[in-house]
Formats: C-alpha cells, sequence, structure tokens
C-alpha cells in the first residue's frame, strides 16, 4: 500500500477545516437518523409484540439474501458518482442509472429463481413465496441510488433526508396497518419494504430534478472500472464480515433462533448505524469534493472519529450495562434469551463504528482496493472465530466471535489508515482515549446500581430510566473531569450539527485579524473586488441583519 500523499502527524484543525464542513452538512442527515431512529423503534417494538419469531426468522432470511444481491450487482455506481471529480453529463448520469436498473432486475430475477432452493437450505420452505415477492425490493433500490447520490454530489442533505423520512414513514404506515389490522404477519414487512422503495425513487428523481434520458455509454463504465471493482470487493467482504454469523446460526441454531438473534443484534446496530450514517452520508460527498486537500483529512479523520467514538461509547456501552433490564422492557418478556448476545454485540457495535470512519476516508481518497483487502482480513478472522462458535453452538459464543473480528478489524483499518496519512499511532491514541475510563466508569457504576435498585422497584421501565439517567451522569461528569477539551468539544461538534448558523457564527468569531484579512482576500480573488469592496459588502449585510432583528 503506497500512500496518498505526504503528511506530517496529523495535528487538530482549526475552525473552517473539513469537520466544519461535514457537520454542517450533516444536519439534515442527522434531523433524518433521529427521525428514522423514532420511526423504526416504534416499528420495531410494534412488530415484536405482534409477530412471532418465524416471522422475524423469515424477515432476517430476506435481509439476508437481498442484502448479498445488492452487493453483487450494485457496482458502487452512485458511489462513484459522488465521487467523481469530472463533470457529469446526461450521458453519464443516464448510464448509471439504466445499468443500475437493469443490475437490479437481474438480482430479483435471480433471487425469484432461486428462492425455493435458498428457502430449504435454511431449513425454512415457507419463505419461498416471501423471497419471490421481496426480490421486487433489489430493482427499486438500484435504480434509486443514481438520484439520491446525485443530491448527494450535489450536498443537498436537506431534500435527500426528506425523501428517506417520507418513505420510512410509508414503510411505518404500511407494515403496521398490515400487521395489527389485517394480521399478515411477516407479509406486512414485505409488502412495506416495496411500498417504501416505490415512495423513495419516484420521490429521489423528484427532488433532484432528474427523469433519466435514453442515452448509453460503454466508454463511460470503462473510466469508472477500477473503482466500481474495487468498492464491489470491499461492500462484498464487508457482507460477508456482517452477516457470516447469521447463516452460521441458521445452519447450526434450533427453530426460531435466527429470529432471535436478528432482534438481539438489531438494537445496538440500529443505535450504532444512526450515528455512522451521518458520517457515512455527510462525510463521503464533502471530503471527495476537497481531494485537493488531501492533507487535511488527517485532522478531519481523527476529530470526526473522537466525535463518532464518544458518541457511540456513550450508549452502546450503556446498552450493555442495562441490556437485562431494556430487553424485557422493549421488546417484552419473550426475549429475555437475547439479553448476552445482544450485551456481547453491544461491544462490537463500538468498534463497528470506529471502522465506517477509517472506511470512509480511505474511500473518499479514492481507494476502495484498500477497503476490500481490510475487509477480507476481517472475513478471514470471523471465519476462524465461527469455527469455534459452530462447536459451542450458543448465540453468545457468535456474539463473541463477531466482536473479536470487529476488535482485530479496527486495528487493521487503523494502521491502514495511519498509513495513508502516513500518521503515528499517538495521535490516534490520544484521540479514543477520553472514551475509554468514562465508559468503564459508567458500565461499573451502572452495574452497581442495578444490583442496589433490583428488590426495592418493581416497576422495570422506571428503574430503567434511573439507570439511563445515572450512566449518563456517569460517562458525562467523569469525562468532563478527566478530558474537558474532548467532552467540550463534543457538546461543541451537536450544537453545531444540530442549530442552525452556530458553527459558522463560532467559526468567524475564532477566527485572528490574520486569517479575516486571508479569508477576504481569497473572496476577493473569487469575485473580482477588492478587500474594501466585501468589506463595505459585509458591512451593509450586517446592518440589515441588525435592522431586522
Amino acid at each position: 500500500m503506497d500512500p496518498i500523499e505526504s503528511t506530517s502527524d496529523v495535528q487538530p484543525a482549526a475552525r473552517g477545516t473539513l469537520r466544519e464542513a461535514a457537520l454542517g452538512g450533516g444536519r439534515w442527515v442527522a434531523i433524518e437518523n433521529l427521525f428514522l431512529q423514532g420511526l423504526q423503534t416504534v416499528t420495531t417494538l410494534i412488530l415484536a409484540r405482534v409477530l412471532d419469531e418465524d416471522d422475524f426468522g423469515i424477515i432476517a432470511l430476506i435481509l439476508l439474501v437481498n442484502g448479498l444481491f445488492v452487493l453483487v450487482t450494485e457496482f458502487g455506481l452512485g458511489a462513484a458518482l459522488v465521487q467523481r471529480q469530472e463533470r457529469v453529463d446526461d450521458v453519464y448520469l443516464a448510464t448509471s442509472f439504466w445499468t443500475s436498473l437493469g443490475l437490479g432486475l437481474i438480482a430479483g430475477g435471480a433471487v425469484a429463481a432461486l428462492a425455493g432452493p435458498i428457502a430449504a437450505s435454511f431449513n425454512t420452505p415457507e419463505a419461498t413465496p416471501f423471497l419471490r415477492f421481496g426480490a421486487l425490493a433489489l430493482p427499486l433500490g438500484l435504480a434509486t441510488s443514481i438520484p439520491s447520490s446525485q443530491l448527494a454530489r450535489k450536498l443537498r442533505f436537506k431534500a435527500r433526508s426528506l425523501v428517506k423520512m417520507g418513505a420510512t414513514t410509508i414503510y411505518l404506515v404500511v407494515t403496521v396497518v398490515l400487521a395489527v389490522v389485517y394480521d399478515l404477519g411477516a407479509w406486512a414487512v414485505v409488502i412495506g419494504w416495496i411500498s417504501r422503495g416505490t415512495f423513495a425513487l419516484a420521490a429521489s428523481m423528484f427532488a433532484s430534478r432528474y427523469w433519466p434520458k435514453l442515452k448509453y455509454s460503454v466508454e463511460i463504465l470503462k473510466d469508472d472500472l477500477s473503482f466500481n471493482a474495487g468498492f464491489l470487493g470491499s461492500r462484498v467482504s464487508g457482507y460477508l464480515a456482517k452477516n457470516a454469523d447469521y447463516w452460521v446460526v441458521g445452519r447450526f441454531a434450533a427453530d426460531g433462533a435466527l429470529g432471535q438473534y436478528y432482534i438481539a443484534y438489531v438494537l445496538p446496530s440500529m443505535i450504532r448505524q444512526r450515528i455512522t450514517l451521518v458520517v457515512q452520508q455527510s462525510l463521503f460527498p464533502v471530503l471527495s469534493r476537497a481531494m485537493s486537500q488531501l492533507d487535511r483529512f488527517g485532522a478531519a479523520f481523527l476529530q470526526t472519529l473522537q466525535f463518532v467514538t464518544l458518541t457511540t461509547s456513550a450508549l452502546l456501552v450503556g446498552l450493555a450495562a442495562v441490556a437485562d433490564i431494556a430487553v424485557p422492557v422493549v421488546f417484552g418478556s419473550k426475549w429475555i434469551s437475547i439479553v448476552a448476545p445482544t450485551s456481547v454485540l453491544a461491544f462490537s457495535s463500538v468498534f463497528d463504528a470506529q471502522v465506517v470512519v477509517a472506511r470512509v476516508v480511505i474511500l473518499s481518497a479514492g481507494k476502495p482496493m484498500w477497503n476490500l483487502v481490510l475487509g477480507m482480513v476481517r472475513v478471514a478472522i470471523l471465519g476462524v472465530m465461527l469455527i469455534w462458535a459452530w462447536e459451542e453452538q450458543t448465540l453468545v459464543a457468535v456474539a463473541i466471535a463477531v466482536l473479536v473480528s470487529s476488535v482485530l478489524g479496527t486495528v487493521a483499518h487503523y494502521a491502514a489508515a495511519l498509513r495513508l496519512l502516513r500518521s503515528s499511532w499517538t495521535p490516534l491514541l490520544k484521540t479514543l482515549l477520553p472514551a475509554v475510563v468514562p465508559s468503564l466508569v459508567m458500565y461499573g457504576g451502572v452495574r452497581v446500581l442495578r444490583g442496589l435498585l433490583a428488590d426495592r422497584i418493581t416497576i422495570d421501565i422506571i428503574e430503567l430510566a434511573l439507570l439511563v439517567a445515572a450512566g449518563g451522569a456517569l460517562y458525562l461528569g467523569t469525562g468532563y473531569l478527566l478530558h474537558r477539551g474532548a467532552f467540550r468539544g463534543l457538546y461543541g461538534d451537536i450544537a453545531d450539527t444540530l442549530i442552525p448558523g452556530r458553527g459558522k457564527k463560532r467559526q468567524r468569531d475564532d477566527l485572528t485579524p490574520e486569517q479575516i484579512a486571508e479569508r477576504e482576500a481569497r473572496r476577493a480573488a473569487r469575485t473580482d473586488l477588492t478587500p474594501e469592496q466585501l468589506a463595505e459588502r459585509e458591512a451593509r449585510r450586517a446592518a440589515r441583519q441588525r435592522g431586522d432583528q
């Protein structure tokens, strides 16, 4: 592996860096994910009480199969559109769209044709019709990736997020009505997926003002072949690393175990994805548009990594600490058997979140092959651990196998990212340190308090609320005492992301007179105005704003 550019050891970036652009652009992505978190939580709570374990087993199988076929056929066309540095014209967009739609139709047809043998291999022949109907989601999803990526390329995060929120709302309404009112079981979820995909495609095309033209160019596909191949390979390896455990559980476990493992995995994964999706959807387009600033990638990597680590550690380590009471409260008492694997998978998700940051930075630098190699390393580690889990034949053993592969895979991604940036391990470890001690204090304190409250509070939801409040206070209090700068930065980052205009205002307030003069000179060069003319224009604008207030 060759570094992309020579850089010194990474130092914290000043305000106005790529991190600020990513946080500002990620505001709507954050709103979107908070909204989706709420809707998906409501949906999961309702379905966990309405559907049985066999229904969740069918749902997990469809997700597993469709996910594999999407990875094999997606070919990274949407990501290539976002990362592309050259001008994107109608021919490029049309070629990407028709190729994606064609691959989706091929994938859907393959799933429909192989549905019977696939269902039989998991000892669930009753899943065959569900797999065939669920295959309709494949062409819808792949076709949607192009207009959605066009919105990301233009940094139109608001429109992109509104489309996703609308599609998820459609899914919630359709699924809950069909499951609760008409008692359709797993069919309710599958029909909800198709409804969501149809709405997302139509809304994405409308929002991006993109209507595919009847144009096509094989040369365009050839130009992006190297990037696409690397992206495809990295996605396939990532899929294997994320789903090999499902295959093992589906093969050795008893009836209902696949559904149990799905529920154990979904809660920590859902929490982690609400944060990492913000990074993926906002940081990738921003960095891809700033390829000429590769020397600043290191600062963006470390600052984003610290933000993700501090937030996910608080939520996921906290989940592991309260899993024995949170699982029955959230999903019902019938899921009490998944407490242990849920706790282990929560710790695994902490490391998975860190991997996402490294992978985004590597992909933004145009190095998808690096992610492919790293993904295969993780798959190899997971494969070895799953051999042990197969012998144990318990869900906890499978979860431990996933945890070990996550930890070692994270170390490998760190090594690659630091090599890419020609940095050392010292700044990386300093970035991660503020999350370690507060997480340990929070976990230990919550477990001790859990033992003290066990016989004194009989209402589980009240006890859970007290434990969550205590855990949050321990984490934030310890972190602020030991690592005040990091935690103050965390509060500022969250506020900059969620409060419109706050980041830009704080950015202006932090500038020195020399930085202000330099910025005005750059703006003058872009607008053909002198610094004095720009200063006069800024003064008039400030006066108007004071008058409006």
